[in-house]
């Protein structure tokens, strides 16, 4: 679930809702935590995915690139209007890390 579907917003995902999914999961993957995790309270969890709150990736991982951490951290946004604009964007910012 992304954050803007936790608001007044109920139509299907959008491009920036899959640039969110696929932010989540280069989180994971580079440490192996989910950005919001489930801790087994379902009010708690919500509120802290409402505002995509997570440890910072610089904070979790500091021997990264602060590019790659920042292009990370823009698909997290909780906006969906400051992500990137869809999918094609990311893997061009993803490209552009070189």
């Amino acid at each position: 679930m992304t954050p803007e579907h936790l608001q007044a917003y109920s139509g299907a995902p959008t491009a920036a809702s899959d640039v969110f999914g696929c932010g989540a999961l280069v989180y994971f993957a580079a440490t192996g935590q989910s950005p919001v995790p489930y801790k087994g309270d379902d009010v708690d969890y919500l509120r802290r995915l409402r505002v995509a709150s997570h440890v910072p990736l610089s904070q979790a991982r500091p021997d990264l690139m602060e590019p790659f951490v920042d292009l990370v951290e823009r698909a997290l946004h909780p906006q969906p209007a400051r992500r990137y604009r869809n999918g094609a964007a990311l893997r061009k910012a993803f490209e552009e890390l070189g």
